[in-house]
């Protein structure tokens, strides 16, 4: 996966989730998600500075797992990761 992939990747979430929230139906429908996933609402600036914070490194380690899965994919579960971490 090249530095591109990901910094495309990496776009795409936070684009995913600027759009996520653009209606009030699909914001609060964004924070119900949220709050049952994570049992807490990330607000997009705290969201964008973890997604920023994936390295090539956390990508790989998820790659190399055997998990199969795409790109954007692979960022997010990358981005759990190291959210998990910090």
């Amino acid at each position: 996966m090249s530095e591109e992939d990901i910094v495309r990747a990496k776009g795409t979430l936070k684009a995913d989730l600027a759009l996520a929230t653009e209606t009030d139906e699909s914001h609060l429908e964004e924070i119900a998600l949220q709050s049952l996933h994570a049992q807490k609402v990330t607000p997009f600036e705290e969201y964008s500075k973890l997604v920023d914070g994936v390295t090539s490194a956390d990508v790989k380690k998820v790659s190399d797992s055997g998990i199969k899965v795409q790109t954007g994919m692979c960022l997010f579960f990358a981005f759990r990761l190291f959210k998990e971490e910090n």
